[in-house]
């Protein structure tokens, strides 16, 4: 996928309302992103309409996450948003450090050998509490690997290719 500075990026949705002042319990489709952050300039979208704006502050409570967006200043404002995506333009996202990626940077690169031997296609990443996982498309269906230094050797995004180590272990 190409993307340039205007492509738009799904971080989250809104789950419901919270409080008085127009807060929102926001969900991240990468739980562990740090991309919320004050400041950041946002679209809320919903079936019917959007809302360009910005975050005003985040609190992290627990597992929950608690975002003030600008132009949200009560409950009934805010609860016309439950449910809505919330994305921003590629360009405002944080840069990544050297061996991190987005999921959007994984999807549909190709997991091979150190033979160039083709194993599938990445459908997913999943974040969970041991590691990150590889949900690979094979020719025998969904497999999954996880995303450790053991096992994945290499990532380019440039040549969409990941290079993986001792794969055949997942395959059988």
């Amino acid at each position: 996928m190409a993307l340039n500075n205007d492509t738009p990026i799904a971080l989250g949705f809104v789950r419901k309302p919270r409080g008085l002042s127009g807060e929102l319990v926001v969900g991240l489709y990468q739980p562990n992103s740090e991309v919320f952050r004050a400041g950041l300039s946002v679209v809320i979208k919903t079936k019917k309409d959007f809302l360009h704006t910005k975050i005003e502050y985040v609190k992290k409570t627990g597992h929950r996450l608690i975002v003030k967006f600008e132009h949200i200043n009560d409950c009934e404002t805010a609860e016309a948003y439950a449910g809505a995506e919330i994305v921003c333009r590629f360009d405002l996202l944080p840069k990544k450090r050297p061996n991190e990626f987005y999921v959007f940077n994984l999807v549909g690169l190709k997991v091979v050998d150190f033979s160039g031997e083709v194993f599938g296609e990445v459908l997913d990443v999943l974040n969970l509490p041991a590691n990150d996982v590889l949900v690979l498309n094979t020719k025998d269906g969904e497999v999954m690997i996880p995303f450790i230094k053991q096992i994945v050797k290499s990532v380019s995004i440039e040549e969409k290719v990941i290079v993986v180590n001792n794969i055949r272990d997942f395959i059988l």
